[in-house]
């Protein structure tokens, strides 16, 4: 909602990039990772969106699409389903939902949240003028990740009131214009 402040998501024709390469190539101040993707095909699991051209994956139960439009933004819940909507400019998808109005979802029987990984999440702070963006680093002796319960306490604390995770793991990253990745 601040002057000069947009978000670009990655269009069909730029992906197989890294984060750094990207920001570079869209002469962005940061960029981070989003959907989980196919190593054959470098396609999204979810639902993508790049100046309002849907390419990527499908909508279905466990995709929770972060949606950008000309004022207005919507995270809406992974089980919430439904196609991309006429307003919708920029989206990236992750899964699954860790934090919904404000609580910590359960996500106890998925090993992709109960194990810790590297991370990257977004979140929106109630009002929805507010985006955090968080990347955990992790798979090291002093760096050990998070769990998505973790990862949702931590945005809330910040002042989140939804979150979703993103891809993580070797993909998370977190790339700042002149200074390069700063996520480790």
């Amino acid at each position: 909602c601040a002057a000069g402040v947009s978000v670009r998501a990655t269009g069909s024709d730029e992906r197989r990039r890294t984060p750094s390469s990207f920001g570079s190539l869209v002469g962005a101040q940061a960029a981070v990772n989003g959907d989980f993707f196919s190593f054959d095909t470098y396609s999204t699991n979810g639902v993508s969106m790049s100046g309002g051209a849907a390419w990527g994956g499908d909508d279905h139960g466990y995709v929770a699409p972060v949606a950008f439009g000309d004022r207005r933004v919507a995270m809406p819940a992974h089980e919430a389903g439904g196609a991309p909507e006429p307003w919708m400019r920029e989206v990236v998808s992750g899964h699954p939902t860790i934090l919904a109005d404000g609580a910590v979802r359960d996500n106890s029987g998925d090993p992709l949240c109960t194990n810790r990984h590297p991370r990257t999440a977004l979140g929106l702070s109630a009002d929805r003028r507010t985006l955090f963006v968080a990347v955990i680093d992790g798979r090291s002796t002093t760096r050990i990740g998070m769990r998505c319960d973790e990862v949702a306490v931590m945005l809330r604390d910040l002042g989140a009131h939804d979150v979703t995770n993103m891809d993580g793991g070797g993909s998370s990253a977190m790339w700042l214009a002149g200074t390069g990745v700063v996520s480790h």
